[in-house]
């Protein structure tokens, strides 16, 4: 049996599953995108928010239902700047408690190992964290 392009790309398709983390990111950057367009912006929310929906159901609707997305789309439509990394969070990962987090994204301020939760794999001892500098903040070894 022989399969033509167009079968094998559909199948491919079919088969890449987006991720939670990889679904909000594509979200995230086509709003910044749309509110970087000057018409679009002057169009308001609705229309952003109609073009959200639009790219959703588009490339990834096949994949994942829309109503577990529908939030952060409005959120996203009513401006990307009232959405920082911290407020993304809770899309991410809902219902975690960030209370007690330590700011690891500071390079003047090194957090001990205990507040991180740093240990060693072999002795079960906190360890110091160190700067990475790729990735802009403070890792556990």
């Amino acid at each position: 049996m022989k399969i033509t392009k167009r079968q094998l790309r559909r199948i491919i398709r079919e088969a890449m599953v987006a991720s939670n983390d990889e679904i909000i990111t594509y979200l995230t950057d086509r709003a910044k995108s749309y509110h970087a367009d000057p018409a679009l912006a002057t169009g308001g929310a609705g229309a952003i928010k109609s073009l959200l929906y639009d790219d959703f159901m588009d490339d990834l609707g096949h994949e994942v239902p829309v109503e577990d997305y529908e939030n952060l789309i409005d959120d996203l439509s009513h401006g990307t700047d009232l959405l920082k990394e911290d407020d993304l969070e809770e899309y991410w990962a809902p219902g975690i408690d960030r209370s007690g987090r330590v700011d690891t994204s500071r390079r003047d301020k090194k957090p001990t190992g205990e507040q991180m939760g740093c240990k060693d794999r072999r002795t079960g001892e906190a360890t110091e964290p160190y700067w990475q500098q790729r990735m802009g903040k403070w890792v556990c070894p």
